[in-house]
């Protein structure tokens, strides 16, 4: 019997394109620019090292952006947040028969 049952985030529970994909298609900006932050900054953004909001900031700069850093971020959020419903259901049902996920 299954006990445990583990689950990808990006991709599996969350439908997602990259952002980079979607500014370039959007804005304009193309993913060698965008990549720029995602390949340094980004990084000491997730583990706490920096602050997102500080750390981005230089980088919409350079590409343009017209927009705040808030604005920036919140389309990012939002267009990450594609949820598999379904996959999250059948979740639920799993942890309804005791198995942990």
């Amino acid at each position: 019997m299954i006990k445990v049952a583990l689950f990808d985030v990006d991709g599996v529970l969350i439908h997602i394109d990259f952002f980079t994909n979607a500014i370039e298609r959007k804005y304009g900006i193309s993913k060698e620019l965008s990549t720029q932050f995602f390949t340094n900054s980004f990084e000491d953004c997730i583990i706490g090292k920096k602050d997102l909001q500080v750390a981005i900031e230089p980088y919409l700069n350079k590409w343009g952006w017209k927009g705040s850093v808030e604005a920036y971020l919140d389309e990012w959020f939002a267009y990450e947040s594609k949820i598999n419903t379904d996959l999250v259901n059948f979740i639920q049902k799993m942890r309804s028969m005791g198995i942990v996920c």
